[in-house]
């Protein structure tokens, strides 16, 4: 009972600062985004966006590491053994280091190709400067302390950093602001000047955060601190390093693959159509990255409390649980991509015009991969606490070849929408029923086929709620945020009601609601 309750007050506190700090990035991300497209516009905007892809796609070279490091620190934690604490943290220490050298090399080793990803001539001027500056900002994140952020994570305390992280977005983004304003309003500074300095300020923040976080983390842990692992002279013995290694090719294969799986569609749509659709493109993905980081927080939050679960409780109570977060995963994801598809274009139109709008083709396309992607969360939480790194790891490289490929084919023909869609296929023929699979074979000693059968159940529920919808939401014709958010309710009400009634007398939704009602409690006592 006491470790049911250490993982709800810590779930609770990681969910509450990260909702809570969210929302105010949320809005000073959106108002951050509307000066910068006013200010610079749309192919600084596709610059912006494919030069963060790209860096994504090089922070590869992380293999997954620090989970694999996160994993096997939960036991360690559990039983109070700070000295097998240290040693992992050392080592960990040791490996950022160089993975920052490796991802400053391979990014300098990209830059003679710059001209062949971005499709035809571009506005933006001094493109390699701009991109060595992404590139810092990219090994920098894996220097000045920031292993330390791992031991947090294990040890469900990742608010802390939150509160750290949010505090630093904030000053970011007002000092971005700032700039993005001399370039708007003022002969003081051009774009092109302008935007060099609005990614330093983002550059000096990543080293700055990485040191908050650092002497935070000294003072919760003193026994972690630098000076304590510098005297730590053990290492893991032979069986431990082959586990972590273990862990690490596998967590590798399945890192390579989400991240083409997510940044793969940015680079080609730069390389055949051009960069500004890469700029509109970020605009969707950016709304609905706000979804997936809110309901990441809580999946994330509970990820280190399902590590500790698949260890203190037996099969049967794991994977009741698992089918709990499932549910409330498909219930979140189905309402907001509901949402999403009748809100988004009339929001963009809004907020920065027709310009910037995709037509319902592609927006059904998005809405597809947001939710075919987010179905699978549940999945994806337990295989990463229970530590399944290692079995299937030629899943993923398969995954991400077939993503390329079929995306390649498919965007000369349906063009954007071609490139989304040979994501879905991609997912769909790999990871949905794989991943799956291994879940329930391996942590719960059972057949995958329910889920199977849940998973597409939900997606047919989410469509004809969708449908039902329409007729409601048609009727409404936003001309002013005032329609629009009276659309926004009618879309978020209607769904609600439907998976309401088909789901509150199932064994899952009560316990969600004894659990919500847990929540709610520790957030008054506070």
């Amino acid at each position: 009972m006491a470790a049911r309750k250490s993982r709800s007050l810590y779930s609770t506190k990681n969910i509450i600062t990260g909702i809570g700090g969210q929302i105010i990035n949320i809005v000073l991300g959106f108002v951050a985004r509307t000066f910068f497209i006013n200010a610079l516009g749309q192919e600084y905007l596709g610059v912006s966006s494919l030069f963060t892809t790209i860096l994504t796609m090089l922070n590869i070279s992380e293999l997954g590491i620090s989970t694999a490091i996160v994993f096997s620190l939960y036991k360690p934690l559990a039983e109070k053994d700070y000295e097998k604490c240290q040693i992992l943290l050392k080592l960990l220490k040791k490996i950022y280091a160089v993975i920052g050298i490796v991802v400053l090399g391979i990014g300098l080793s990209i830059m003679p190709f710059l001209p062949y990803i971005i499709k035809g001539n571009t506005e933006v001027a001094n493109i390699k400067v701009i991109y060595i500056i992404y590139l810092l900002q990219s090994a920098l994140s894996y220097w000045f302390y920031s292993y330390k952020n791992t031991i947090l994570q294990a040890d469900q305390r990742q608010y802390v950093a939150t509160l750290v992280g949010y505090f630093i977005t904030l000053s970011v983004h007002l000092l971005q602001i700032s700039v993005l304003l001399l370039v708007q309003y003022t002969n003081l500074i051009k774009a092109q000047t302008g935007f060099v300095v609005y990614l330093i300020v983002n550059l000096v923040f990543v080293v700055v955060k990485n040191i908050v976080i650092s002497k935070r983390v000294d003072k919760l842990y003193p026994h972690l601190s630098d000076r304590e692992l510098a005297r730590q002279t053990q290492e893991l013995n032979e069986e431990e390093k082959r586990s972590i290694f273990k862990n690490v090719i596998g967590l590798a294969c399945y890192k390579i693959s989400n991240v083409t799986l997510s940044s793969a569609d940015s680079i080609i749509i730069s390389s055949y159509i051009n960069v500004a659709a890469v700029g509109i493109y970020s605009n969707y993905v950016l709304i609905l990255n706000i979804v997936i980081t809110l309901v990441g927080i809580v999946f994330g939050a509970f990820t280190a409390g399902i590590g500790n679960l698949y260890v203190t409780e037996s099969k049967e109570k794991s994977e009741f649980i698992f089918r709990c977060l499932n549910l409330l995963n498909f219930w979140v994801y189905g309402a907001c991509g509901i949402c999403f598809f009748y809100l988004v274009n009339p929001f963009i139109r809004l907020w920065v015009g027709e310009d910037y709008l995709f037509p319902i083709a592609v927006v059904v396309v998005i809405v597809a991969n947001f939710l075919t992607d987010g179905l699978q969360n549940a999945v994806i939480s337990y295989k990463d606490a229970c530590g399944l790194f290692w079995e299937g790891k030629f899943r993923p490289i398969a995954s991400a070849l077939l993503n390329v490929v079929v995306s390649l084919i498919m965007v000369r023909y349906l063009g954007i929408a071609g490139v989304i869609l040979g994501t879905i296929i991609s997912r769909f023929l790999t990871t949905w029923w794989f991943d799956a699979l291994l879940v329930h074979k391996r942590a719960f000693n059972k057949s995958p086929a329910g889920y199977y059968f849940r998973y597409l159940r939900y997606l047919a529920i989410i469509v004809a709620t969708a449908l039902i919808v329409y007729p409601v939401a048609n009727m409404i014709e936003v001309t002013n945020l005032i329609l629009w958010m009276v659309k926004g309710i009618v879309c978020f009400f209607i769904p609600n009601v439907v998976f309401l009634t088909i789901f509150r007398n199932t064994e899952e939704f009560r316990y969600i609601k004894l659990i919500g009602k847990d929540l709610l409690t520790h957030i008054f006592k506070r």
